[in-house]
């Protein structure tokens, strides 16, 4: 059995499907993550035993469709994004790996070991197969590290410094490998280049994690003042409409008298409810914290727009909780419940938050009509959408509860889905 071989082909593929993989969940909305680990071991199974035989009938029709199939799959069913992505990935692939190809040929002058040497000829191939993936990655998280707000020339410096020494470590394998160079000669610029990039790392890394949890904290911030402009708004909307109603109150009076004087119960009782309405529709949400508020205000306002009828009560005097862990809980709890909700022509959620000794306990009831399924410790749907559902949510909801010692106890049926939360809240 021809071992090298095996190898080469099924470095080949494994490089080739991460670049697949990376390309079938970049910005797709319908991109399947509850699947991503048992295809994934499919796939590279598949690789594996497809690598082994030297030539196999239709081998090209056998990967195209693979590689087809597996796009379809992890992008729910969706033909017409799977073929999509499958096609850019193709124009990618070919594009990419052409021109690295025909770069480092030029400039490796390499053009008699290609046509001669079967061993550089597989080693350069699978580089650039390679390369193809890694200057993929690099690609999209440089642009992820300029949408930083701060800091962002560490990330751009990381990224550059390992795409170049790629390409040069590269290089120097198969300039070793064509007899070019002794080993020798090359170890000079092969430690030089390795110390180079390990300081890089070194200098850059905690740049870029204290750039990360700034730039966490900015976002933070700015949901905060977004929060509590909308909060200002429906208070401002609150006292105008309390004005308007000061302002008109004589006229409704005579109103009213008139139906009153008439007998007509019927108007009276209508004119009465259009007024209730009015006040309803105005009406603030005011609690002791005025992030709490503003968080729902701000949702109470989209049940209002989906017809969902929402239900609060707060009782507590203080909370001692950071405003991050505070928008991360309750608003992955009650954007879960009103995108479920708000599927229903009667949806309905009910909110509590309560001081309960030492802990505050927050509760969030919804109905839904999905099948929620529980799988590997997290929650999924056979909808459409899934990662839009609750699944999505309560990892994050998870992960604020652990660092606060708190505990989250989820229970639904067929209709209905309800989250309980106690976190620890000492005066």
């Amino acid at each position: 059995m021809d071992y090298l071989r095996i190898y080469f082909d099924f470095m080949d593929g494994l490089f080739y499907f991460f670049t697949l993989e990376f390309f079938t969940s970049l910005n797709n909305p319908n991109y399947n993550i509850n699947r991503k680990k048992s295809m994934r071991s499919i796939y590279l199974i598949f690789r594996l035993l497809y690598a082994i035989p030297e030539t196999i009938p239709f081998s090209s029709t056998i990967i195209f469709t693979s590689d087809l199939l597996y796009t379809y799959i992890m992008s729910r069913k969706k033909i017409r994004t799977a073929i999509s992505k499958f096609l850019k990935l193709e124009v990618y692939a070919i594009l990419s790996t052409m021109i690295i190809f025909i770069i480092h040929s030029f400039f490796a002058n390499d053009f008699y070991d290609i046509n001669n040497n079967a061993l550089y000829y597989n080693y350069k191939s699978l580089i650039c197969s390679s390369l193809m993936y890694i200057l993929l990655c690099l690609f999209v998280y440089s642009k992820r590290f300029l949408a930083l707000r701060n800091k962002k020339h560490h990330g751009v410096l990381f990224c550059v410094a390992t795409g170049l020494s790629v390409f040069v470590l590269s290089g120097l394998s198969l300039a070793l490998l064509s007899g070019r160079f002794e080993i020798s000669e090359a170890l000079p610029i092969i430690f030089s280049l390795v110390f180079v990039v390990v300081t890089i790392i070194l200098m850059s890394y905690n740049n870029i994690i204290l750039s990360l949890e700034e730039n966490a904290k900015q976002e933070i911030l700015i949901s905060k003042y977004e929060l509590q402009s909308a909060y200002y708004q429906d208070m401002k909307k609150y006292m105008d409409s309390f004005r308007s109603l000061r302002h008109d109150f004589k006229n409704h009076l005579i109103i009213l008298n008139t139906y009153a004087e008439q007998n007509d119960t019927e108007k009276l009782q209508n004119y009465l409810n259009k007024i209730t309405d009015t006040l309803t529709d105005a009406s603030v949400i005011q609690t002791p914290h005025d992030l709490i508020s503003a968080i729902l205000n701000t949702k109470a306002l989209a049940c209002r727009e989906k017809k969902i009828n929402f239900q609060q009560n707060c009782y507590f005097s203080d909370i001692n909780i950071s405003d991050y862990h505070l928008i991360k809980i309750l608003g992955n709890i009650l954007d879960n419940a009103i995108t479920a909700a708000g599927k229903l022509e009667n949806g309905f959620i009910s909110f509590s938050m309560e001081q309960s000794d030492t802990y505050l306990h927050i509760t969030c009831e919804n109905n839904h009509k999905e099948k929620i399924i529980k799988k590997d410790g997290h929650f999924v749907t056979t909808k459409e959408n899934a990662n839009m559902f609750h699944g999505l949510g309560i990892k994050n909801i998870q992960s604020s509860i652990d660092e606060l010692n708190g505990t989250l106890d989820i229970d639904y049926d067929d209709s209905m889905f309800t989250v309980s939360i106690l976190i620890p809240n000492y005066y």
